[in-house]
């Protein structure tokens, strides 16, 4: 249908005025980073203008996060009613759509967007695919390897003509939380990174959570070992991170931080321990590695740190009801199968392979 609607494309045409569409919350957003700095290199002189959902006033909306060198303005639609929001992209009169598409965006959702997209006047567009269906599902679970959201951004770029050898997060840079963020952490004295483990135990999604006991254990452990432990996440965690206070070295930082300052302090740690959640992207980013937990509930890899060597995986396989895409879960069988001794282990191991400075 694409190819009915819009111009072939040809990577050699000067464009002038590109709009990029993508939307999501922080995870979304940092996935997206090395897909938007392709296009910035692709078209280096062009007028790039991002259009985006997340609520303005949010901490995790996309111009919190990106540097601003990648984009000349960020159209935030929130709120905005579809005619109002015809008419101001209208105006703009850009010659270039690029969708960045959530994996699980539906043919319909796509097509009401490619409709969209010849309305506001734009004749060359590309972007939009289908990532995964759920028809067969255990099938896919056990045969298909999917590509990561980075790498599958990525991959449509490249499709479509763009040179994606050179890519980067390019997040924001702010002195000013970043400098918030190392005063609590020197006043803190946790500048020692190699003292320190970092834990997220919140999610968006209650499936998404391994279960508070679990992390206790994992606390106790690294307490009784002398090590640190930061505990980070929003400020609906922190009533639980309180509980995880065992000793006077467990550090509950949820609420405290913005997405921004998290990393920051996240670079603090030697590795963090974290739920499928917009803070484990935030640990990678920062070059600090993670072990990584993830329910049973969605196919696997999709939202997977780098494969660098370093990050640890677990998600249970062979669980009946896998690939359930819940939103909340009776039991969360998958998640309780993943012990509190295998993410310790995995923890050391990690440990073991890094040569840290004293201090970061």
């Amino acid at each position: 249908m694409k190819n009915w609607l819009f111009k072939t494309i040809s990577n050699k045409k000067p464009f002038k005025k590109i709009i990029v569409f993508r939307t999501g919350s922080i995870g979304d957003n940092i996935c997206a980073l090395p897909a938007l700095s392709v296009i910035k290199n692709n078209f280096p002189d062009a007028q790039i203008d991002i259009l985006t959902n997340s609520g303005s006033a949010s901490n995790v909306s996309l111009d919190k996060l990106i540097d601003q060198s990648q984009f000349n303005s960020i159209i935030n639609y929130f709120g905005v009613s579809k005619k109002q929001l015809i008419k101001d992209l209208k105006k703009n009169n850009y010659d270039l759509f690029i969708e960045l598409p959530q994996y699980d965006a539906s043919l319909f959702r796509q097509i009401r967007t490619m409709l969209f997209v010849r309305v506001i006047g734009v004749k060359h567009a590309f972007g939009w695919r289908i990532s995964q269906t759920m028809i067969f599902k255990k099938f896919q679970e056990k045969n298909i390897v999917f590509l990561n959201e980075r790498d599958r951004l990525l991959a449509i770029l490249k499709d479509n003509n763009l040179a994606v050898s050179d890519w980067n997060f390019v997040v924001a840079n702010d002195p000013a939380q970043t400098e918030s963020a190392q005063q609590i952490i020197t006043q803190s004295k946790l500048t020692e990174k190699k003292r320190n483990i970092g834990l997220v135990i919140g999610s968006k999604l209650e499936r998404n959570k391994w279960p508070l006991p679990y992390f206790k254990q994992v606390v106790e452990y690294f307490v009784g070992d002398n090590y640190n432990v930061l505990i980070f996440g929003g400020a609906d965690d922190k009533q639980k991170a309180e509980t995880l206070k065992i000793a006077n070295t467990v550090f509950n930082f949820c609420g405290s931080f913005t997405p921004l300052q998290t990393a920051e302090a996240m670079r603090y740690c030697s590795v963090v321990i974290t739920n499928d959640t917009g803070p484990m992207h935030l640990s990678y980013l920062v070059k600090t590695p993670v072990v990584a937990l993830f329910s049973s509930r969605d196919f696997p890899r999709k939202w997977y740190p780098p494969e660098d060597g370093l990050n640890k995986v677990f998600r249970s396989e062979n669980i009946s009801c896998s690939i359930c895409f819940t939103q909340t879960c009776s039991d969360n069988i998958c998640l309780k199968k993943i012990s509190s001794q295998q993410v310790i282990e995995a923890a050391k191991e990690i440990l073991n392979k890094l040569n840290l400075p004293a201090t970061v």
